[in-house]
């Protein structure tokens, strides 16, 4: 058994319901709907972090639907950056 996250100890101290599920990858395809079909779940209820960089704010952090892209020039709009 693989040792618990700090997120995963922080997600459980809320109550969260939360499920691991642990995985092989490959590195020639690290897409979240790769991993969503070796763990058996729908893309669509698999979330991926993405983490970029604004000109005004910094870093932003987005967590979005594995069968999903970023809109990067929304993202930087809706967070008040411009790039």
């Amino acid at each position: 058994m693989a040792k618990k996250t700090n997120a995963v100890r922080l997600v459980e101290q809320a109550k969260i319901p939360c499920r691991e599920h642990f995985y092989e990858y490959d590195e020639n395809d690290l897409s979240g709907v790769n991993i969503a079909r070796q763990i058996g779940l729908p893309a669509g209820q698999c979330f991926k972090t993405i983490v970029t960089k604004g000109d005004k704010t910094g870093p932003v952090v987005f967590c979005i639907p594995a069968d999903r892209e970023i809109d990067l020039k929304q993202a930087a709009r809706i967070t008040g950056n411009k790039k």
